[in-house]
């Protein structure tokens, strides 16, 4: 096994990402708001195209709009194991998003949404086997309990609705698709963190390789169809693509020094993100199982950082 050294990644990325008097839980929280916004712009996004074909084209932009900036901070130091988790963690990366395009198509919103709230409980149950150095208390433990309680509540709150507003009838066969997708996401933040932590690579340099092999692999699994696909939409997407981006980056900085479960955890709360924005500029009215959800993943979260 190669050894850890000091990164030699460019000055000006960490510059960028260093945030001062931050620690790896705000960094996630921040991940959190950026995803939450979105999620957010993501509703009018998904009347253009079906999920299955719009995958492919989102990572594709975002390797094209991460690729000038690889002169400044490009870094990976080239090893069999670092080379290996990489493409383990694409590989799991590339599985979850196609059972996350499963899920949407085969149910409504709702019931996905809520199933796939149960991914950081993945990370907790691994995090003791996978990186035992990070101890959680009892109180961390029950606050990632009381977020994933929280984000299902926020979930059953929200709008149902399966394809193209159609109700769809929901299957029990067809809940595997987002268990699946859960534990994919839950699991792969573990070999994400080896290669960061390792200072194998950085979060820049994952995320582009990431987006581009998801892309080819997402594209040759899936068939997009790309007729729908022109210059105005691409603006539109590629706006929505800046804050993706950041949500990605601000997670795999938060990754790298922050406990696996609880970052995972915090970096999932984009719905409680959704849910105030929705409020305070569409003016849309919180119902009680929201307000409910949003008053136990505020505790959970609270409790998972104490």
């Amino acid at each position: 096994m190669p050894k850890a050294v000091a990164a030699r990644e460019p000055p000006l990325l960490k510059n960028v990402l260093q945030l001062p008097g931050m620690d790896a839980n705000w960094v996630a929280i921040l991940s959190a708001g950026a995803g939450g916004i979105a999620a957010l712009l993501a509703r009018r996004m998904m009347r253009l195209a079906p999920t299955r074909d719009m995958i492919s084209v989102n990572f594709g932009m975002i390797f094209l709009m991460l690729l000038p900036a690889a002169p400044f901070f490009w870094y990976f130091k080239f090893s069999w194991l670092a080379a290996v988790l990489f493409l383990i963690a694409v590989l799991i990366d590339v599985a979850a998003n196609i059972f996350y395009y499963l899920t949407f198509e085969k149910l409504p919103a709702v019931t996905a949404s809520a199933v796939m709230a149960l991914s950081p409980l993945a990370a907790l149950a691994l995090q003791p086997w996978l990186t035992p150095g990070f101890s959680l208390s009892l109180v961390n433990i029950l606050g990632i309990i009381l977020v994933v309680c929280g984000l299902v509540l926020l979930a059953r709150g929200s709008p149902n609705g399966g394809v193209a507003g159609q109700r769809v009838e929901v299957k029990a066969r067809h809940l595997a698709y987002p268990l699946l997708a859960a534990l994919l996401f839950g699991i792969n933040v573990f070999p994400v963190r080896m290669l960061i932590a390792n200072q194998w690579t950085n979060p820049y340099s994952f995320y582009l390789l990431r987006a581009l092999l998801i892309a080819v692999l997402t594209g040759l699994a899936l068939r997009p169809q790309l007729g729908w696909l022109s210059r105005l939409r691409a603006i539109k997407i590629g706006g929505r693509l800046l804050f993706v981006i950041a949500q990605w980056l601000l997670l795999l900085t938060a990754l790298e020094k922050g406990s696996p479960a609880v970052v995972k955890t915090l970096a999932d709360t984009s719905p409680l993100f959704v849910l105030a924005l929705s409020g305070a500029v569409l003016g849309e009215k919180v119902n009680r199982w929201q307000a409910l959800g949003a008053l136990l993943t505020g505790a959970g979260m609270a409790l998972a950082v104490g």
